[in-house]
């Protein structure tokens, strides 16, 4: 009976216990009616009478998503800032990424005060430390943060790092070998990595007013580029684009203004008939004299076939003699006229000598405007073949540059006998 009556005493005692504590519960919520707690972010009680408070596994369900940080209240900041109270890596500026994407996710930042701040975008960079590297994966944009945070937690799970600080700064070592990583210094009661600065050509590309756009909004605000550092910098994920994916239409003001002189017109009345047109040019002086003394070449082109005639010459005055030569040599061999002769202003075709000999044999001689090559571009063109053919024949073959008379007669041979599209891929010859 004493020990049933102790019981009941000690029941009664409970109860009065309860009693006490709910009265007391009872003061308290009229004292914080409309206070939110900070650990379940309920309303009418304070963190101290919170039922999770020694709870340490608790987490709030409307903030389960959130990550922890720290918001420092001064100036916008280029450095690093190891952080231990940081979940994840983060930055405000996506010019310090190496690489981007939107952010689609959920999460949001919360800060010391309690506030959350939204994540725009997601990526990778590194920290030039002198000669090493440190990667950081999987960095937040948070354009309200004030410092670029590196997550010493977040870091020592990627990888076998840990963090030595001292009254001066600190180390970051692989614990595997005891290698440096990282190290950076102490300013007032901040430490900061030392960063080598890096090569900061895109980070003009973003500002606090960074927005998508098309292919063509961003080839006008970067002051209309080749549509190929377009695409690069897409690439890259240096700029966003919004929308598809696809080639930029051209663009009619580049036209315009990036227009080096107006085109020539297609030339519609081609002669049809063998030697009724011969297009001529001179090339030279050479650099390099050929071992038969020849310094110069010149190219008679039937516009018809396509047929071209090379003739190594040692000075320019032997032009007219070696014109006379051919056309003597092509009216016997296939007897047939020559009946136009098309050049450029160059001195040498304009001798007296030359003049006569045209009008005596009846051949209309027809020139090109100054300063325009190509109204004379069947010729101009046979010479860059010709030059080209040549020049990678005695590069193969290793052929000193003396020779070059007989790599560029080799290469007419070659040019008249291969099939060109300009003739429905039938040869000259």
């Amino acid at each position: 009976a004493a020990q049933g009556g102790g019981q009941a005493v000690q029941g009664g005692g409970r109860f009065q216990s309860n009693q006490n504590r709910n009265g007391g519960q009872g003061e308290n919520q009229s004292k914080d009616k409309g206070v939110r707690c900070q650990i379940c972010h309920k309303l009418n009680h304070n963190a101290a009478n919170c039922w999770h408070r020694f709870n340490h596994a608790f987490q709030a369900q409307e903030v389960q998503h959130a990550l922890a940080a720290m918001k420092v209240a001064d100036g916008q900041d280029n450095k690093w800032f190891p952080d231990t109270g940081a979940s994840t890596h983060i930055t405000s500026d996506p010019g310090n990424l190496t690489n981007f994407t939107q952010y689609h996710g959920n999460d949001q930042i919360m800060v010391g005060n309690g506030e959350k701040l939204n994540v725009t975008h997601i990526g990778n960079t590194d920290i030039q430390n002198g000669e090493r590297r440190l990667i950081l994966n999987n960095v937040l944009v948070v354009p309200q943060i004030k410092k670029n945070l590196v997550s010493v937690s977040q870091l020592t799970s990627e990888y076998p790092y840990v963090f030595q600080f001292s009254a001066d700064g600190f180390f970051v070592k692989d614990k595997r070998n005891n290698r440096l990583i990282a190290s950076g210094s102490r300013a007032g009661d901040l430490y900061a990595f030392q960063e080598t600065p890096k090569d900061q050509q895109h980070a003009v590309f973003f500002s606090s007013r960074f927005q998508s756009a098309n292919k063509e909004t961003w080839h006008q605000r970067l002051g209309h580029p080749h549509r190929q550092i377009v695409d690069f910098l897409v690439s890259k994920n240096n700029i966003e684009v919004s929308g598809p994916q696809s080639r930029m239409d051209i663009c009619s003001s580049c036209q315009i203004a990036k227009m080096c002189q107006l085109p020539f017109l297609p030339v519609e009345d081609h002669s049809q008939i063998f030697l009724e047109r011969v297009h001529c040019d001179l090339w030279g002086p050479t650099p390099i004299m050929s071992s038969q003394k020849f310094q110069f070449y010149a190219i008679f082109v039937d516009e018809a076939t396509r047929f071209v005639w090379l003739y190594p010459l040692r000075h320019k005055s032997e032009l007219c003699q070696v014109f006379m030569d051919f056309h003597k040599l092509v009216e016997r061999q296939f007897e047939t006229k020559l009946k136009i002769f098309q050049t450029d202003e160059g001195g040498e075709f304009n001798s007296r000598i030359l003049a006569i000999y045209l009008r005596n044999n009846g051949i209309q001689h027809i020139k090109s405007c100054p300063k325009t090559p190509p109204q004379n571009g069947l010729a101009e063109r046979r010479h860059r073949s010709i030059v080209e053919l040549g020049l990678t024949m005695m590069f193969h073959s290793h052929v000193p540059m003396k020779y070059w008379v007989d790599a560029f007669l080799t290469a007419a041979w070659l040019i008249n006998r291969l099939p060109t599209p300009t003739l429905h891929m039938k040869s000259s010859f």
